[in-house]
């Protein structure tokens, strides 16, 4: 664990103070981890990279990036490379 070097007060309302007791207790950490843990998983919740259901959404809506015969040339260069690499994986010399 982190070497703990800042110390901040902070005034929460009593709906606040009860929900981090009640991570506190579901967690079995200290307060001051939960309201760290919160923090953490806040500001991955808030990123600018997209998360994979919104991901999924846009292309739900706006359709694949390449159309349909060059989608089937990309997946049969890649089935190649797989093959090729099995190949090499299992002729092993003798």
């Amino acid at each position: 664990m982190a070497s703990m070097s800042i110390r901040s007060t902070y005034a929460f309302d009593p709906d606040t103070v009860e929900s981090i007791r009640t991570l506190a207790k579901r967690w079995k950490v200290s307060q001051a981890e939960a309201v760290r843990r919160s923090v953490r998983i806040a500001v991955a919740q808030t990123s600018d990279e997209p998360t994979p259901n919104q991901v999924l959404a846009h292309y739900r809506n706006q359709g694949a990036p390449r159309d349909w015969e060059e989608t089937r040339a990309i997946m049969g260069q890649l089935r190649a490379e797989r093959d090729s690499d099995d190949l090499r994986r299992t002729d092993w010399p003798e």
